[in-house]
């Protein structure tokens, strides 16, 4: 799968900063729940890391990058016109944080 972003109109750092926010809420879920489901291996946890970040791709970015002429609205909203909160880190071209694989003491893979 292309990056999410193809084809699709910039709306300046208020997708960036969005997904970046997203990026850390979701790694520290997966963590969470890394510890409350014990069960969950890597590639449960990679499932629903994956599925959360498809959730936020198609309920919030990709409509952000349909109305870009929204997007100081929607960075006041999301509250993301300021620095990145703690613990977020620069998103990378693969979506999946590798906050699973930590969660479970491993590495995260490529």
């Amino acid at each position: 799968m292309g990056p999410p972003d193809a084809g699709l109109p910039d709306s300046g750092p208020a997708v960036e900063l969005l997904r970046r926010r997203s990026d850390a809420i979701i790694g520290r879920e997966i963590t969470r729940l890394a510890g409350r489901a014990r069960r969950l291996g890597p590639h449960d946890l990679a499932v629903v890391e994956d599925a959360l970040n498809e959730l936020v791709e198609r309920l919030v970015l990709a409509r952000l990058r349909a109305v870009p002429h929204r997007a100081a609205e929607v960075e006041r909203l999301f509250d993301v016109v300021s620095a990145p909160a703690p613990g977020e880190r620069p998103a990378a071209g693969a979506r999946r944080s590798g906050a699973a694989e930590r969660a479970c003491g491993r590495a995260p893979g490529p």
